[in-house]
């Protein structure tokens, strides 16, 4: 034995350790792990063989949500016809190679047509993520994956593409950012806009500027609160998932700003999986009273209010509200509807507050309200995103100390590596910040340098102005020629954007601008209407009362009006039940609101209005203001000030009393004012509507029947009246509640004809209780009486041929109206004509024969309406006629009145 083996045991040779065998040792355990689930597997085992495989064999290529999936199957299809008609290979089923690839992917960039409008050719990322997809799609079907030779032919490719300018690169549109000053402008003048210009209804306005301004305050995507394009039916925000409540027990009276609302983001981006991982995001009402039009919580309760979707059901202020949920258990403010859509679909004239809004909603809202700013540049949904970012980082760092803001210092406490922490993992140990950033952005209103440029140009008409069917169609052939459905509503429609969008590239180009940070618009000086006159005596008594039967909201603390001053006013401009209602005008911290004023087309178009007269009504019905100072501006029909009046005389004349009225609000605010004014308006600006009105204030058809279809009422919205188009010649009081009408007036309107007019004489002055019209002559002065002032009403006469109601009574003035409907509405039946709409009245009938077929024959024109006189009338003698035309002559020539 060796000196290296001492100390060791003898080996045997013949000793082999393979001929050694241990068996594997059993773990002891009480049970087998897996056991159940193995037994179900045992029991089922046929089941599962069939199901795995038919699940095996029927897998597709794709992987996302929906929209994701559409655009990698669009891809795919692509590259097959290619390979098939383009490269002639049959069989499918053999992998494209690199090749294939490279010449397909040089084929469609220059066959796609991109998204935007005026870009030419598709960005280099759209091609990049396209290769992407069939690369994926390669290795899933056919188990091929590129080469590395195949790999840099098509990078190089791809760079070259770039180089050539056959992809862009960077963002195509310029990137405007709507941050809360720029939203403070874009919110004042979508109000403006529609108080100028009408709509067809408050609710749609109202909502659509909510639905904005909650946007930018939640910083949020548009498809985190509405529904998005081809997801699923159930990811959107609903009511439930607002939470406004008192945090903590006041002892004092409850007010709108001890309120605080947390706001949860359920199907955000890149969460709509995970359903328990949700965005939290806190919001208080704003404390600036300025700042009312961009509060989204005082919004969303107007709208809220109008719709009747919040508690208590009926509420009519604010206050009531705030009373409900203080007293409640929860200490919270209830919805009635909870499980409704947060953002709400339209259809035409209304809401459809049960079926969730599309996130294109908010995007084309958020665009239509930069046009009428007269911003230059297109805006989308995201530039309220892109726009929250650049105003928190002009925040002071203040705001953010001690709100819950994760940073490195909550990762070393938890012991998380910087992977960790970059995967936003110590973020969910921490939960959501708590800062109120909003309220924040609100109170510095950060101005930062490259805010958008705005002109003071009307871009919205140059948008709106309608673009005639045969500028469409000829568009169409030039541009797109290789449209398969060129006549389609959908191809029509997105050629009249294509136009609509190019006359505006064209106008920015043109108008001066400049880069604008804060808006002269005071919301609480607006008017709701730029005019609105009453209706006559004869017809208001029955119709009003009938409307307002079914909307009937509280006013605050009303003050009573002299009834000298109200009988200083024409009758022929006050219905008995408006002067009524002009005794209750509502005053509430700041806004002043009128009763709702009714009239009918051809009421305005013959009542006669002295300029005396107009100026005590329009101080009747203009909205006013008290800021606590010693003057009230006086805003008139044209949104500018009149000028300074005495407080002391103002309230002289309004009878108001010297003591502070009552502030029902428990707060000093003018949030209930707000609230007060934009939940009552009603104003309807709507062809189909203004057809319907003149049914129902004559009391041919009910409202339902009549105006129902097209309007809103109840809750706290006013009694629908129509919108009044008003003139815009200097010194002429003429409006109308048709466009039309005034088109065809405004045609014949100057300033020499209105100045002629006021300088003739008028001594011939109605003596009725009231009234104060006056006339040129003895005969103007009858008609007048018997078309205001007649107790007698008659039928129609002509009930049989038209179809009229033969028990409807009419007073003179309203018999002549009434005729002047037989036979309308109508369409054109001029040979050729392509104008489908009907035409509601012969005056427009006849104007648009003359404009459109440049024709005044009077065998192509609607017969003219005879006079009352010739028809009702029996004829008279030579001798009659003689003696009625010397009395005529007599009174004429009087100077004075007798």
């Amino acid at each position: 034995m060796s000196i290296s083996n001492a100390g060791r045991a003898p080996v045997d040779e013949e000793f082999n350790s393979s001929d050694l065998e241990y068996d594997v040792p059993v773990e002891k355990s009480r049970r087998i792990l897996g056991q159940r689930s193995i037994v179900k597997i045992i029991e089922n085992a046929q089941e599962l063989r069939v199901s795995s495989k038919k699940t095996s064999k029927q897998l597709s290529y794709g992987t996302g949500r929906q929209n994701t999936q559409d655009v990698k199957h669009r891809a795919v299809q692509r590259l097959n016809n290619f390979r098939t008609h383009s490269l002639k290979q049959v069989d499918l089923k053999v992998a494209p190679s690199g090749e294939d690839m490279l010449r397909f992917m040089d084929s469609i960039i220059g066959v796609i047509v991109p998204n935007r409008r005026n870009k030419a050719v598709p960005n280099a990322s759209t091609a990049a993520a396209m290769i992407q997809v069939l690369v994926e799609y390669s290795i899933f079907t056919y188990n091929r994956s590129l080469t590395p030779q195949e790999k840099a032919r098509i990078h190089t490719w791809y760079d070259d593409a770039k180089k050539n300018g056959r992809l862009t690169t960077g963002k195509w549109a310029e990137r405007i950012r709507v941050g809360i000053s720029t939203l403070s402008m874009m919110s004042k003048a979508w109000l403006s806009f529609h108080v100028k210009n009408g709509t067809i209804s408050w609710d749609i306005t109202i909502y659509k500027l909510f639905s904005v301004v909650l946007t930018s305050a939640l910083a949020c995507r548009v498809g985190d609160l509405a529904r998005s394009t081809l997801s699923y039916t159930l990811e959107y925000a609903r009511w439930q998932d607002v939470e406004i409540a008192i945090p903590t027990d006041s002892p004092g009276t409850i007010g709108w700003k001890d309120f605080e609302a947390q706001f949860t983001l359920r199907y955000t981006k890149f969460k709509r999986d995970t359903p328990r991982n949700n965005d939290i995001v806190y919001l208080s009402p704003l404390d600036d009273e300025d700042t009312n039009h961009i509060c989204p919580l005082t919004l969303m309760i107007l709208h809220a209010m109008r719709h009747g979707l919040v508690m208590p059901v009926g509420a009519t202020s604010l206050q009531e509200v705030i009373d409900y949920a203080a007293a409640s258990e929860s200490r919270a403010i209830e919805w009635v509807q909870p499980t409704y859509p947060l953002m709400a679909s339209l259809a035409h004239s209304r809401l459809c507050l049960e079926v969730p809004a599309q996130a294109n909603q908010i995007t084309q809202t958020v665009k239509l309200m930069g046009i009428m700013t007269g911003i230059i540049g297109t805006i989308t949904g995201h530039s309220l995103r892109t726009g929250a970012a650049r105003d928190v980082a002009h925040l002071p760092s203040k705001v953010f100390d001690g709100v819950g803001i994760t940073s490195s210092s909550v990762a070393a406490v938890l012991n998380h590596s910087t992977a960790t922490f970059n995967r936003g993992i110590s973020r969910d140990y921490a939960g959501e910040q708590t800062a109120l950033v909003f309220n924040a952005r609100a109170k510095v209103m950060p101005t930062p340098r490259g805010l958008p440029k705005v002109t003071n140009e009307d871009m919205a008409a140059l948008y709106k102005k309608p673009i005639p069917l045969k500028e469409v169609q000829l568009w169409q052939a030039e541009n797109r020629p290789d449209d398969p459905d060129p006549n389609s509503t959908n191809s029509r429609r997105n050629a009249r954007n294509a136009m609509r969008h190019g006359r505006l590239e064209k106008g920015w180009e043109t108008v001066p601008s400049t880069r604008q940070t804060t808006s002269n618009t005071i919301l609480r000086d607006l008017p709701t209407n730029p005019m609105v006159l009453a209706s006559s005596v004869t017809s208001s008594a029955t119709k009003e009362a009938s409307i307002r039967s079914e909307s009937t909201p509280a006013s605050p603390m009303p003050h009573p009006l002299e009834t000298s001053f109200i009988s200083q006013i024409d009758p022929a401009l006050l219905s008995q039940d408006q002067i009524d209602q002009l005794s209750h005008m509502v005053e509430d911290e700041g806004y002043m609101t009128a009763a709702t004023f009714d009239m009918t087309e051809h009421d305005l178009s013959e009542v006669e209005v002295v300029s005396s007269d107009l100026a005590k009504l329009q101080i009747l019905i203009a909205p006013m203001v008290s800021d606590g100072s010693q003057t009230i501006d006086h805003v008139d029909g044209d949104g500018e000030d009149d000028g300074d009046v005495d407080l002391d005389e103002m309230h002289a004349l309004l009878g108001v009393e010297e003591d502070e009225p009552d502030n029902q609000s428990g707060e000093v605010t003018s949030a209930h004012g707000f609230v007060a004014k934009w939940s009552r308006v009603n104003i309807v600006c709507n062809s189909r509507f203004e057809r319907a009105w003149l049914s129902c204030t004559e009391g041919r058809v009910s409202l339902e029947d009549s105006i129902g279809p097209f309007c809103q009422f109840g809750n706290t919205r006013d009694s629908p009246t129509p919108f009044q188009f008003v003139c815009t010649t200097p010194t002429c009081d003429y409006s109308t509640i048709t466009k039309p009408t005034l088109t065809q007036h405004v045609d014949g309107c100057t300033t020499e004809k209105i100045e002629a007019k006021l300088a003739v004489p008028r001594p011939f002055t109605c003596n009725r209780a009231g009234c104060q019209a006056s006339f040129t002559s003895k005969h103007d002065l009858s008609n007048h009486t018997n078309h205001n002032h007649a107790a007698t009403r008659k039928p129609c006469k002509d009930a049989e041929t038209w179809g009229c109601d033969p028990i409807v009574m009419y007073t003179v003035k309203e018999l002549a109206a009434h005729r002047h409907t037989h036979g309308f509405p109508t369409r054109c039946t001029f040979d050729g004509c392509e104008h489908q709409r009907q035409f509601a009245s012969r005056n427009s009938l006849r104007s648009h024969i003359k404009k459109t077929h440049k024709i005044s024959s009077a065998g192509y024109m609607p017969a003219e309406i005879r006079k009352r006189s010739l028809i009702d009338q029996p004829e008279r003698s030579d001798a009659q006629s003689q003696e009625r035309k010397r009395k005529r002559d007599t009174i004429d020539n009087v100077d004075e009145p007798q």
